[in-house]
């Protein structure tokens, strides 16, 4: 893991006092890159699938492993293992690969939330990590390309199916749907990010 300090954009977080929402507010906060191992030729990578996406991703393959970053105001990387439940955890390793679906390749994701940001009784705030907010893929903020870039829309839905029939999952909102327990649930919000959170 690796830890640097990053200016997060928190001007869509409805708990904090922002007079002019218009555009970024930002505050110092931390970037932490979490790397995750993968099997195959790393020059799949440079394959363009048809379709392809007029936004292709902003990430480079630096050796074997794929990266995500967390980001948050209160981070410490040597916490970052202990921040996500094992279950939350499980899911992300073993759902977040390149060949994720048939077409385009997953690269990254971008997790922009995991136990700040909110406040109680929000999930990210009970107990261990319990859920986790994913506003990227392949470093393309879902906000301004989903559903138009048809790489993101596809990788986005898929991660929400692939949560859909995860054990012990809780919450699955975003711009596909918004299911808690498996069953359609009114909230607000959640179409420029993936909301997943455990029991």
């Amino acid at each position: 893991m690796d830890q640097g300090e990053k200016q997060i954009d928190v001007s869509r977080d409805q708990n904090r006092y922002i007079t002019n929402r218009s555009g970024p507010f930002y505050i110092t906060g931390s970037e932490i890159e979490v790397e995750i191992p993968f099997s195959g030729e790393a020059e799949a990578f440079k394959i363009q699938p048809n379709p392809y996406t007029l936004s292709p991703p902003r990430a480079s393959v630096r050796g074997n492993p794929l990266t995500f970053a967390i980001l948050g105001s209160n981070l410490e990387a040597a916490q970052v293992g202990g921040e996500i439940h094992p279950n939350l955890l499980d899911f992300l390793l073993q759902t977040i690969r390149a060949n994720l679906i048939d077409g385009p390749t997953l690269t990254s994701i971008y997790i922009s939330s995991l136990k700040d940001q909110h406040n109680f009784p929000s999930r990210h705030m009970q107990g261990l990590g319990k859920a986790v907010d994913i506003s990227r893929i392949n470093g393309m903020r879902m906000s301004t390309h989903y559903p138009n870039d048809p790489a993101v829309k596809l990788i986005s839905d898929a991660i929400q199916l692939a949560f859909e029939s995860w054990g012990g999952r809780r919450e699955n909102f975003g711009p596909l749907f918004k299911r808690k327990h498996g069953k359609p649930h009114p909230v607000a919000g959640h179409t420029d990010h993936i909301h997943l959170s455990v029991d």
